[in-house]
């Protein structure tokens, strides 16, 4: 299921953002679950998932919601983080997209 609605959710992505910026950008994400309004995804890096929830979190928030997954934030595990159980996904790494990070 989250594969076809993510499927579906890159080709209208890859249309509106272009694709240059898909294939850099959102190319490299794997959606993992939605819950409770939250997509999770894992990215290669906090670079491409700091970039994403700057540049394009409402246009993938927009399009998976048209696409019957109703979402209101992005969460991002970067790298080896996806292996962790999902009950730390709130662990530093899976900090919302909206949020700032601090440095």
């Amino acid at each position: 299921m989250m594969d076809k609605i993510w499927g579906q959710a890159c080709a209208e992505l890859e249309q509106s953002v272009g694709p240059n910026n898909y294939n850099h950008w959102i190319k490299p994400l794997r959606l993992m679950a939605i819950d409770d309004g939250a997509a999770r995804f894992v990215s290669p890096t906090r670079f491409i998932s700091d970039w994403v929830g700057r540049h394009f979190a409402k246009d993938i928030m927009a399009v998976l919601t048209r696409h019957g997954a109703p979402v209101e934030r992005l969460r991002f595990d970067v790298g080896s983080a996806a292996a962790r159980p999902s009950a730390q996904a709130t662990a530093p790494a899976g900090q919302p997209a909206e949020a700032p990070t601090t440095r």
